[in-house]
């Protein structure tokens, strides 16, 4: 993880993962969607109000094809990797970079 803040917490964190799950997505007909997901530890802020916002930067076979918009972790479905942001294909490489900033 990286943080973009004065002071970067303290709170030890585990490596973040990739796993792939199925949406139902509503359509003119029901569907299932494929996602890649980004699975890490949400960490507590240490000021009141100020809550983490998070951004993830997603990798395929090396290359970035997606930056996620900051959100807040009541928000972390909007961090998925799917056909809708950049999944072109499957058979691929996953890679992720998890960006921690507070809101000032």
């Amino acid at each position: 993880m990286s943080y973009k803040i004065d002071n970067p917490p303290t709170q030890k964190v585990s490596k973040p993962n990739v796993e792939h799950i199925f949406t139902d997505e509503e359509g003119f007909v029901r569907y299932q969607l494929s996602n890649f997901k980004c699975v890490f530890p949400f960490l507590n802020s240490p000021v009141q109000g100020k809550p983490f916002l998070y951004q993830i930067y997603w990798y395929i076979n090396g290359d970035v094809v997606y930056v996620t918009e900051p959100v807040k972790k009541e928000d972390a479905t909007q961090l998925y990797l799917n056909e809708k942001n950049g999944l072109t294909k499957m058979g691929i490489r996953v890679c992720i970079f998890v960006v921690v900033e507070m809101i000032e």
